[in-house]
């Protein structure tokens, strides 16, 4: 027997019930009234407010939780339901069903959450990759004056819209024999440095909250609770309000390394030609500068194989130890 149903039977309006087995047992979660018909502040825990229906219509200071029933089986069904409608969510749901959105704010940041790391990670086939890098930041390197110019990306040099002496030095400096282009090791080196660049961002471990009306930015995690919270979105002041999350998450990272992979792959550019003619003739087009793009690509690479979403662990997937032998 459930805790809510014993509670109800050590009551004295029905000391005299009795229950047999497989029998269906009514209760109502209520909560108690003071003499002019307002919520007392003292309230009982879950189980001592459970009620029978009879004892319900006897007492005169006892009033069923509609919070409760609105909270635990109207807005997680309604939630559920109205999920595929765009411009939905938990909290917005509850303010119309009369509840609290703050105490369902925290469901709104998991399921953005998710729903943006899902998108970044996402296979190349669902999304072009204008959609799938749209957020990311650009490949900056420097020439031999210190001059910062962006990287065009390889799938600019494989079209043929701009000149391979063009890729590694300044727009204003093509043509020029005083500035000469990056070498092999200079290009791996630079893309090196500016992917730990991210990694360091990701490393610092800044967090937001949802505030809108004061929002607090802190790297410290709060070990405080919050009932309708995970551990660590907590404000780091009990005075503080709504729920701590990354400003730069692991799929960001992740999508940014890969990125970087993207802009100096020219096997891969080349693979987007349809005809199998164009795409020899754009591989003969980018050969003087492939080993240098092979250079960074391999300086990214090795970024991304640190990183855990680039692999799949079947054991842990499957829940199976690896066998010896």
């Amino acid at each position: 027997m459930c805790r809510p149903l014993i509670e109800m039977y050590e009551t004295k309006a029905l000391d005299e019930c009795t229950a047999m087995q497989g029998e269906t047992v009514p209760y109502i979660i209520c909560v108690e009234k003071d003499s002019e018909g307002n919520l007392s502040g003292n309230q009982k825990g879950l189980a001592e407010r459970a009620h029978h229906p009879e004892e319900i219509n006897a007492a005169s200071n006892l009033a069923i939780d509609a919070e409760y029933y609105l909270t635990q089986q109207v807005h997680p069904v309604v939630s559920r339901l109205c999920a595929p409608i765009e411009g939905t969510d938990a909290a917005h749901l509850a303010d119309c069903l009369g509840l609290d959105p703050a105490k369902f704010r925290q469901q709104v940041i998991a399921a953005s959450s998710d729903a943006r790391q899902e998108a970044q990670l996402a296979a190349a086939s669902v999304f072009d990759d204008n959609d799938r890098y749209k957020d990311c930041q650009p490949l900056w390197l420097k020439a031999h004056d210190g001059s910062a110019f962006k990287f065009v990306g390889a799938a600019e040099l494989v079209k043929g819209t701009v000149s391979v002496d063009a890729a590694f030095v300044p727009p204003d400096a093509v043509g020029s024999s005083d500035i000469k282009p990056l070498t092999s090791a200079q290009l791996a080196n630079q893309v090196q440095l500016r992917a730990r660049q991210f990694v360091s961002q990701y490393y610092d471990g800044w967090l937001k909250s949802d505030d809108e009306l004061l929002p607090v930015e802190t790297r410290n995690v709060s070990l405080r609770t919050q009932p309708e919270g995970k551990p660590g979105t907590a404000p780091p002041m009990a005075t503080q309000q709504g729920h701590m999350a990354r400003t730069y998450t692991e799929a960001d990272l992740y999508t940014q390394l890969a990125h970087f992979a993207r802009l100096l792959d020219a096997e891969r550019a080349a693979e987007q030609l349809e005809k199998e003619a164009d795409r020899q003739a754009a591989l003969e087009r980018v050969a003087p500068v492939r080993a240098a793009l092979a250079a960074g690509l391999q300086a990214i690479k090795k970024l991304q194989d640190a990183n855990a979403y680039r692999w799949i662990s079947l054991h842990s997937l499957y829940d199976v130890k690896p066998q010896a032998g």
